[in-house]
């Protein structure tokens, strides 16, 4: 009986795992570079962070902007911002009250040459 119900045990731990990993869209994650690293929000936005090491005490969040819906789940490869973009989405998380958030990465998605901004990679400290 127990051995049973070990068994049942791993299948449910297996199905669920399955369901998460393909629920996050990582089938379809492209090959990430040496130094990178991958996120993925249940509101779509996925994508490869490059530039930028992963930090363990902080928990990073997405903020999706408004694309297409066949952008919607496409991986998209996101980058430090520029000195010249930092201080407008600064402005924009100081609007929203964030306390302890820092602005970490762009998320871009490129279309026969044309950048699509996907949205914003921020991180709170670990509480």
């Amino acid at each position: 009986m127990i051995k049973w119900l070990l068994m049942l045990a791993v299948l449910v731990f297996a199905g669920y795992s399955a369901h998460q990993y393909f629920q996050a869209g990582y089938h379809t994650r492209p090959a990430i570079p040496d130094g990178a690293f991958s996120v993925s929000f249940p509101s779509g936005l996925r994508g490869i962070v490059l530039g930028l090491p992963e930090d363990e005490t902080r928990r990073y969040l997405g903020m999706p902007l408004d694309v297409p819906s066949y952008l919607e789940e496409t991986w998209s490869w996101c980058r430090v911002p520029t000195n010249e973009e930092s201080p407008q989405v600064v402005q924009f998380m100081e609007s929203r009250d964030l306390p302890g958030a820092r602005f970490e990465a762009i998320c871009e998605i490129t279309l026969d040459g044309d950048v699509v901004t996907r949205g914003v990679l921020i991180s709170v400290p670990r509480v």
